[in-house]
């Protein structure tokens, strides 16, 4: 996940920010994405780890208009699709801290929305799946 544009964040100070998502040709963006944080240049600044919703792109109908129909395939064929997705990002340094656009923030993994669900739905704790190194408890008695 990259910036989509250069980000100030002033000292100790928590951030929404919007990234974008970029995804394999032909490949449609998942409704949600696990956010990961990424190793930033800049010392004090984190990404949170969470879930966002993967937005659509802004609308390009006022790009189009000023640009060649050229240009605009260009654009439309690029290797890949993009989707822009929420990231938190949190200065604990006592000074300003500038990313540059297209910076990257963090990686992003995606989730399924039953699965979700299904967690929050859960009535008590013992219904939460629980899981350990991609299995959960149920998988791992299994193959004991």
């Amino acid at each position: 996940m990259k910036t989509t544009q250069d980000i100030r964040i002033p000292p100790r100070v928590k951030q929404m920010v919007i990234a974008r998502v970029e995804l394999p040709r032909r490949q449609e963006a998942p409704p949600l994405l696990c956010v990961e944080s990424a190793q930033l240049p800049n010392e004090g600044v984190l990404a949170a780890r969470g879930l966002s919703l993967v937005l659509p792109p802004a609308d390009l109908s006022d790009e189009r208009q000023m640009t060649s129909h050229v240009t605009l395939k260009a654009q439309l064929t690029n290797s890949c699709s993009r989707g822009l997705v929420h990231v938190m990002l949190a200065n604990f340094s006592q000074e300003e801290i500038v990313l540059p656009k297209a910076s990257v923030v963090g990686v992003a993994e995606a989730v399924s929305p039953c699965v979700v669900a299904e967690i929050n739905d859960s009535a008590s704790p013992r219904n939460t799946p629980c899981f350990t190194n991609g299995k959960s408890e149920q998988e791992q008695k299994r193959n004991s």
